[in-house]
């Protein structure tokens, strides 16, 4: 009888070992990418903000406040996002302590942190909003927004396109509020007594970041910088 072939698609096992080699191309995309405790990620964040920061000038007293903006995740769900609004980055990170220390794990292994902090605002009335988001093509409004000017309720730019927050439809070819999931997101992230405006005079802010990423084997200062609108342009201007 002839020999069987063994199949070319199938591990090889070891007989001295009773393990079975795994070909790199068959892992998880995960397993290439380490997980470390978020008080690393932190620090690294930290001392690439301590410099950039200051570079970019956003930490001035004509600037002030600073506003920081913390994406993380162990890769296995969306990111969950928090942000902290401080006179300083020193202030800021007494913020950052006293949220971590509130934690059910004040210590999570994650994979990935981005750090986003604002460079520009723009002020609008909530309807200027709305006419500005009119004028976008769906998926490609480039703003952060804020719904008050203290930053008490924001979200990047990343946030509102992730969970289709300005998403009307297949059939709709320009950006606009969709109630329904800006509010399942918004209580998510705010809590249950999340709102958006009612009144069109209402005041909110359109925001621009810069970000940089962090993860356990790397820090790339400005991989993700944020242009200042579509075409370099002020947010509804004309409207």
């Amino acid at each position: 009888m002839g020999k069987k072939k063994r199949s070319r698609n199938v591990p090889k096992a070891d007989a001295r070992q009773g393990k079975t080699d795994t070909p790199y191309a068959l892992m998880s995309p995960l397993a290439r990418h380490p997980k470390a405790p978020l008080t690393v990620l932190l620090a690294q964040a930290k001392a690439a903000l301590t410099y950039a920061v200051v570079s970019s000038g956003v930490e001035s007293p004509a600037s002030a406040p600073l506003r920081l903006f913390f994406s993380m995740s162990d890769g296995t769900k969306r990111a969950e996002v928090v942000h902290f609004v401080g006179r300083d980055l020193a202030d800021i990170w007494e913020k950052v302590e006293a949220w971590r220390g509130a934690l059910a794990n004040p210590c999570p292994s994650i994979r990935w942190l981005r750090v986003d902090w604002v460079d520009q605002t723009w002020d609008l009335t909530w309807h200027h909003c709305q006419l500005a988001l009119e004028n976008s093509k769906r998926s490609y409004f480039r703003y952060g927004l804020a719904l008050d000017r203290g930053f008490e309720q924001a979200f990047l730019e990343q946030e509102l396109n992730a969970n289709a927050m300005l998403y009307l439809g297949g059939t709709v070819e320009q950006a606009g509020v969709n109630e329904k999931n800006f509010n399942i997101y918004g209580r998510r992230r705010f809590g249950a007594g999340f709102q958006l405006p009612q009144d069109p005079a209402h005041q909110i802010r359109l925001f621009s970041t810069q970000a940089f990423f962090c993860s356990p084997t790397m820090v790339r200062s400005g991989c993700t910088a944020l242009a200042a609108g579509p075409k370099g342009g002020t947010p509804g201007a004309g409207l």
